[in-house]
């Protein structure tokens, strides 16, 4: 009981609902913001007021004094009528597709640059969108020369929904859009902007129209690009409902024999036919891997990236009888000393048919900072907890939880009673975008601490620590953890835990730490090999398993030691298929 109070009195004092937030935060009353991994409350969305970190080259050069240069205007202008199918799959038609033109300036149209306007309809045509799967899609098509659909550029295609709309005093209905460039337009010739969708009837007027230029950036050179690979065409393949990794599609390309910096990043263009863009569903995915090989088939020294996944609706129709997409890789987590050779996966479900590989590339990593000075004046008066539905004591399934336990679990019931949330970081105290965690971006912002502390498995074991020993790591996550409690943060630790069976885990022949994980990352966590049936108490992989939990045990304890409280999230998001515990793994297994 007077564990309980002295907490409520800790937390009283030094817990704040935050102002801003960059990243992770665990769930009941507690939110997130930022990369788009969580979902992310009102509350939590109304507290951010202009901190997000941005490029200061591209606010200088966009935000000059001459800026208007560099906005394209154009006049208001009203679709045709069109109306769209009811149901099934939308239509290209020109008969069934909303149309607008304008003409160009023949100008450079940098990548990045942001086609805007305001979407305006009537109540006859809103009332249209009325049904749940009605919707209006949008593709914006910059032509380089008279109407020669080959060299086209297109940006799209954002989705809108009847309640994207909000109603106009005149009794119309609206909606801001935004599209941005992913490509460069060598001359503007014109600008098509076209819709198409499911159960849409009228015309659209499209208002406030602008282009917005970005800087141009400069052309990629010998010194930027580390590798380009010639066109080719995947092996055929029919997916079936689930994944398998032993039916795959791939290309494969001899590598330069050199160095591949860590943060390098992987890019290509993906065209499929219009054949095999409907062999899947509207559920059906395909979903990569690239391995960059250090050695002939030696899976052992293998760095890969991955796992992005593509939807039939993330592909855009090219208008010549095929689809596809333009593909960015996770930037590579570590460096490839020896760039032997590069071979690209792909599995899936329902696909069938072959994929082109164009425009594969792999390009450096940048080094540009990317922060500015704060601008924003740290509030003074800041929302102190309410604490008033804090129990002054709890029940929990853990008969042997101890009082800190029990404090910090009255604490987040107390708070989820009164609405309140709590706004937090990973990493905070030990990484920072000005000086590397000496001082955290949220304190150098706001003046306190997160109201949440994130700290991954990945740290204790050494990887987000960058350290190179089990000690080492440990002690800098403890030390981390420590610093953000004492500012009044709460403590989380998630657990990115590595495929047991995966190869980097090394036997280091040491009694007590017979493992060492030290080069597991994320990586690793989402290698979906069959896993948890093996890590089992008797199974071949138990000693690594109970040998990563040693870490966590003993991270816990030293921090037990000055009574502070861990929430901890082993297995998160496992209704998900991208971690080894996720949908790979039974529910027998779970059991």
């Amino acid at each position: 009981m007077k564990y309980i109070e002295s907490f409520k009195k800790h937390m009283g004092k030094k817990m704040i609902t935050r102002t801003l937030a960059f990243s992770m935060c665990v769930t009941v009353p507690v939110s997130s913001i930022g990369m788009g991994w969580y979902n992310s409350s009102p509350e939590a969305f109304a507290a951010v007021k202009n901190s997000y970190a941005i490029n200061r080259k591209a606010v200088e050069e966009q935000f000059s004094e001459d800026s208007e240069s560099n906005v394209i205007t154009f006049e208001n202008q009203e679709s045709n009528e069109a109306t769209f199918v009811e149901t099934g799959d939308e239509s290209w038609d020109d008969a069934k597709t909303i149309k607008v033109n304008f003409t160009g300036d023949n100008s450079e149209i940098a990548a990045g640059s942001e086609l805007s306007f305001t979407m305006v309809i009537n109540e006859d045509a809103y009332k249209t969108l009325g049904a749940e799967n009605n919707y209006i899609k949008l593709e914006a098509g910059f032509f380089q020369a008279d109407n020669n659909w080959d060299i086209m550029v297109k940006s799209g295609y954002p989705m809108f929904k009847q309640a994207d709309f909000n109603k106009n005093e005149d009794n119309t209905y609206s909606t801001n859009v935004k599209m941005v460039l992913e490509e460069k337009i060598a001359v503007f010739y014109s600008l098509l902007i076209r819709g198409v969708g499911i159960g849409f009837s009228g015309k659209v007027q499209f208002s406030n129209i602008k282009l917005t230029k970005a800087a141009s950036q400069p052309s990629d050179t010998d010194e930027s690009i580390v590798a380009e690979f010639e066109d080719k065409t995947s092996n055929e393949v029919t997916f079936g409902n689930e994944e398998d990794w032993d039916n795959t599609l791939s290309v494969q390309y001899e590598g330069t024999k050199g160095k591949i910096d860590k943060g390098s990043e992987l890019s290509f263009r993906m065209v499929i036919s219009e054949e095999a863009y409907k062999s899947m569903g509207e559920n059906d995915h395909i979903k990569f891997e690239a391995d960059f090989f250090q050695a002939d088939n030696n899976w052992d020294t293998v760095v890969k990236s991955g796992w992005p996944e593509f939807k039939p609706v993330d592909f855009k129709n090219d208008g010549n009888g095929t689809y596809s997409i333009k593909v960015k890789m996770p930037a590579l987590d570590s460096d490839v000393p020896v760039f032997y050779s590069l071979h690209i996966r792909g599995v899936g479900t329902g696909f069938s048919g072959t994929i082109t590989f164009s425009d594969v590339k792999i390009t450096k990593s940048s080094e540009e900072k990317q922060y500015v000075k704060i601008t924003e004046e740290i509030r003074q008066d800041k929302t102190s907890v309410d604490l008033s539905n804090m129990a002054a004591s709890v029940k929990l399934a853990d008969a042997d939880a101890t009082a800190s336990t029990k404090a910090l679990a009255a604490y987040l019931l107390g708070l989820q009673k009164n609405g309140q949330v709590i706004l937090g970081h990973q990493n905070s105290t030990f990484r920072s975008v000005c000086d590397d965690g000496n001082t955290s971006d949220i304190k150098d912002v706001t003046g306190s601490e997160a109201g949440l502390f994130g700290i991954d498995s990945l740290a204790l074991a050494g990887k987000e620590t960058g350290k190179n020993t089990r000690q080492e790591a440990l002690d800098a996550s403890v030390a981390a953890a420590k610093k953000a409690y004492e500012g009044g943060s709460l403590i989380s630790l998630s657990c990115h835990m590595p495929n047991f069976t995966n190869s980097k885990i090394k036997k280091t022949g040491d009694t007590k730490y017979p493992y060492d994980f030290t080069e597991c990352d994320f990586n690793e966590s989402k290698d979906v090999t069959p896993c948890a049936d093996y890590i089992l108490e008797g199974g071949e992989y138990n000693p690594q398993f109970n040998a990563y939990l040693d870490i966590i045990a003993d991270f816990a304890r030293e921090l037990a030691k000055e009574n502070i409280p861990v929430l901890l999230r082993p297995f998160h998001e496992n209704s998900g298929g991208w971690f080894w515990w996720g949908t790979s793994t039974s529910v027998e297994s779970y059991q």
